[in-house]
């Protein structure tokens, strides 16, 4: 009973606490953020900026927080117009305590035909001088469509923390179609492009018949596009060719070698024993014949002799080593064979 006791006084506090943490999470309110203007300028539509104001609100609003877009903060300050795109901080101040907004956004748009410059900067009422941040793009040969795209790309990224942001990059490699991994998850090929964090990624790239190439690239915090190359290097693959002249006798100069001292020790033995038989010290009146034989078989031994030996002296003259190489090197998918002579 008492081990339940001292469990439920630890447990207890625990489970308040977590609860009020839970009770707190829940409570915490989304960052409030009012559209202030949106600015064309330049040969754009007269409907582009109403189209433009959904693609800001949209790329807000995918950040977590509450928008307030601009036709309602219009509306707000309709009775206040000398604040309308006012961005001084007593300006902001005021229309903070009018909408109830934390921060606020403008975005400019130069249209020169298909081609557009934007702007977007993020202010508040604390920040003398300035915005909290600008983010400058421009978008070259664009449809509507994709200059929205981009505009709600760059209105998320207002709002986010700089290491959380993504920055466009362009990989590719010498030659191209190699099977492109970045931080060890496979990407596509190459060419590549794609958006990666801010700082270092390990990027490698693989193709049939060619090395594999890795790199580690660093991304760093920049709207243009950040190209990065690899080139993967042929495979060299060496083969000796033997020279036609080299000798190797093998085992059988060891076999005359053997031969040859194995018949110089017969006929020695045959030489030393011809003559008289003795028994216990005396003659007996025979004779061994043995010295022809132990001759012939010291002169055969002294013939084995010679070729054993002419089997070594030709193995140690001739070459032992390979006199030619041949590398076959493959690139772009295609073998080329050369032979190098020595």
């Amino acid at each position: 009973m008492r081990a339940l006791l001292f469990a439920a006084m630890i447990a207890l506090p625990l489970l308040a606490s977590s609860t009020s943490a839970s009770a707190q999470q829940r409570g915490k309110k989304p960052l409030k953020i009012a559209v202030i203007a949106v600015e064309i300028s330049g040969d754009g539509a007269p409907e582009l900026r109403q189209v433009m104001q959904g693609y800001i609100k949209s790329g807000l609003r995918s950040t977590g927080a509450r928008v307030i877009g601009l036709e309602q903060t219009l509306r707000h300050l309709k009775s206040k117009p000398e604040l309308i795109g006012c961005t001084s901080s007593a300006c902001l101040e005021r229309i903070e305590e009018i909408t109830s907004s934390k921060q606020f956004v403008r975005a400019r748009i130069t249209a020169n035909g298909t081609n557009y410059e934007l702007q977007l900067q993020l202010f508040d009422s604390k920040t003398e001088g300035g915005a909290l941040r600008t983010i400058d793009e421009s978008c070259d040969v664009c449809t509507v469509s994709e200059l929205g795209e981009l505009l709600a790309k760059s209105s998320k990224k207002l709002l986010l923390p700089e290491e959380a942001q993504l920055y466009s990059v362009r990989i590719s490699t010498n030659p191209s179609g190699a099977r492109i991994t970045i931080d060890g998850a496979n990407a596509g090929s190459s060419p590549l492009d794609t958006t990666l964090s801010l700082g270092l990624h390990s990027v490698s790239a693989s193709l049939g018949g060619l090395r594999d190439a890795q790199s580690n690239i660093v991304v760093k915090s920049s709207s243009d596009l950040q190209p990065f190359a690899l080139a993967l290097s042929p495979i060299a693959i060496v083969q000796s060719a033997p020279d036609k002249g080299a000798v190797d006798y093998g085992l059988w100069k060891w076999g005359a070698a053997l031969g040859s001292g194995g018949l110089l020790v017969l006929g020695g033995v045959l030489i030393s024993r011809d003559g008289p038989i003795e028994s216990m010290g005396q003659r007996t009146g025979e004779e061994r014949d043995t010295f022809t034989v132990g001759i012939a078989s010291v002169s055969g031994g002294l013939l084995l002799g010679a070729v054993a030996g002419w089997m070594f002296y030709r193995e140690r003259k001739s070459p032992q080593t390979a006199n030619s190489l041949s590398l076959k090197l493959s690139a772009d998918g295609a073998m080329g064979a050369y032979q190098l002579q020595f």
